[in-house]
């Protein structure tokens, strides 16, 4: 089953496994394995993908929309459009590193390996297939596979939790990965996924005796899903999750007073840069510039927040978290341009709108 390629899996829960009756008897040998009754596959049994099933041990599947859920709502089942693709798998990878490294230990070495070659694929639809020819530890260069799969990815996420301590991280940040990652990625006994992929119908008896028993087919449902990337899927979701709760918490820290009083709210991002040029006599000028990111709420039209009471106490500046020191005096540190866009004081966040800044 796991070579089956661009292929899911309708696999009932154990939610669904009691309410249809259908356990699972692997675990007591002595008890009859086989039920002969119906179990007929259905639309709201939910669709998984196999990322590898070893020998010995418990299997790795990644989870995804049923059938129903899928025509109900295509929009958050359907694999998320990508605008601006990594112009290499080496980018790529650094992407899911980015995610890997934080402590997301569900997402497997097989979804990952599963991921850059799937990207590689489709590379090579638009390049020159030689450019791609090679393993992908050496597509991705080998200190970054073993960031992504290997001992340096627990290193790594080691170090991002504790800079994340004491950086702009949101709170909760971990947990809420956790979550996400569990949502998709899972582990199961072998013999026990078998049976929640399993399904039979009657056959009918072979009518060669009197009291011959009725026979049942055993099989599996496979659905199409060529498009369905777990291990990219919870990048970008973990990617962009974060990304828009930050833009929200800066929209309610510098933004207008009734930011969230709208039933759907729009935030905007851009990156901005500062050029500074300066004449030398003795030489070529010098010019260098400076980046950074503004906000804007296009969902509101409302006043904007008052601008705190900056003091300066005891050797700093007052509120610590609304107001920085200029010079001798302490002001504002984020205020509402005319325009209505203000400045982003979130490193992480402004390296979004200007990668060429340091997060």
């Amino acid at each position: 089953l796991e070579k089956k390629g661009g292929q899911c899996f309708l696999r009932m829960t154990a939610n669904q496994q009691r309410q249809y009756q259908w356990p699972y008897n692997g675990d007591f040998p002595a008890r009859r394995q086989f039920d002969r009754k119906p179990n007929e596959p259905k639309a709201e049994f939910e669709l998984v993908k196999l990322l590898h099933v070893p020998a010995h041990g418990a299997a790795s599947l990644a989870r995804t929309c049923g059938p129903d859920e899928l025509a109900a709502s295509p929009r958050f089942c359907r694999a998320p459009r990508i605008y601006n693709p990594w112009p290499s798998v080496a980018g790529m990878a650094q992407a899911l590193a980015a995610v890997a490294s934080g402590g997301s230990f569900g997402m497997g070495a097989s979804a990952i390996s599963q991921s850059i070659s799937e990207y590689k694929t489709t590379l090579s639809q638009n390049k020159n297939a030689t450019e791609l020819l090679g393993d992908t530890a050496n597509l991705v260069g080998e200190q970054l596979w073993d960031q992504l799969t290997g001992a340096g990815r627990l290193l790594h996420g080691a170090v991002d939790s504790a800079v994340s301590s004491v950086d702009n991280s949101l709170p909760g940040d971990a947990e809420r990965g956790s979550r996400m990652e569990a949502e998709i990625f899972q582990s199961s006994d072998a013999g026990l996924l078998l049976h929640q992929l399993s399904y039979q119908h009657n056959i009918g008896a072979n009518i060669q005796t009197a009291n011959a028993k009725e026979r049942y087919q055993r099989y599996v449902m496979t659905v199409p899903c060529p498009d369905f990337d777990p291990a990219m899927e919870f990048a970008l979701k973990r990617r962009w999750t974060t990304v828009a709760l930050q833009m929200t918490r800066s929209a309610v820290h510098a933004g207008p007073e009734d930011v969230l009083k709208v039933p759907v709210v729009e935030l905007a991002l851009r990156g901005e840069a500062r050029l500074f040029l300066r004449n030398n006599k003795q030489g070529d000028a010098d010019h260098w510039y400076t980046s950074g990111a503004a906000m804007q709420a296009l969902s509101s039209h409302g006043k904007s927040v008052a601008l705190p009471d900056c003091s300066w106490s005891w050797g700093s500046c007052h509120p610590g978290d609304k107001c920085v020191r200029s010079g001798l005096s302490c002001v504002p540190e984020v205020r509402l341009a005319p325009n209505s866009w203000w400045g982003v004081v979130d490193r992480q966040l402004a390296a979004v709108g200007a990668p060429g800044r340091p997060p």
